[in-house]
């Protein structure tokens, strides 16, 4: 059986289509209604009414969720770790913060505190790895050249 409204399939037993909310038509084909003078099935729906002028607006937050999940990678990095947590702060107090204006500082401050921490990361990152080479080249130039070690076995100079 179809909704003479919006053409949904209609469950045998319902009193009304799931998709629409019209009343589904009885077994001799004239619509149920669950009062007799209530307002026809296949009328459209009322709109709400606007808010009243002067009334305060809903604002809606900005979303946190971003820098949540940048300041839980900077907890993981090792160096990063105290900026993790002071990102990870604000980024929580945006999520309470009363006004969107009042949000939108508190993921400011979040967003940078979490790029400093990626950066000195990074940069640190990039040090240890630099003087681990070093650790291992600086040895073989200043042996190498004086015969301590040779580059392969059988090579003579």
């Amino acid at each position: 059986m179809e909704c003479p409204h919006c053409g949904a399939e209609l469950v045998e037993s319902g009193k009304y289509c799931a998709f629409c909310g019209a009343a589904a038509p009885g077994a001799d084909g004239a619509s149920r209604s669950s009062s007799p003078a209530g307002p026809d099935a296949s009328a459209p729906l009322p709109t709400p009414a606007p808010a009243a002028p002067g009334a305060p607006e809903a604002t809606r937050l900005p979303s946190a969720t971003g820098q949540i999940v940048f300041s839980v990678v900077n907890l993981v990095c090792l160096y990063g770790m105290v900026f993790g947590i002071i990102g990870l702060v604000f980024s929580i107090l945006a999520t309470t913060a009363k006004t969107a204006d009042e949000a939108l500082r508190h993921l400011k401050v979040a967003k940078v505190v979490n790029l400093v921490g990626i950066a000195f990361s990074a940069f640190w990152l990039l040090a240890m790895a630099a003087l681990f080479l070093l650790s291992f080249l600086i040895p073989l130039l200043v042996l190498l050249p004086l015969g301590f070690i040779t580059p392969f076995p059988g090579f003579e100079s």
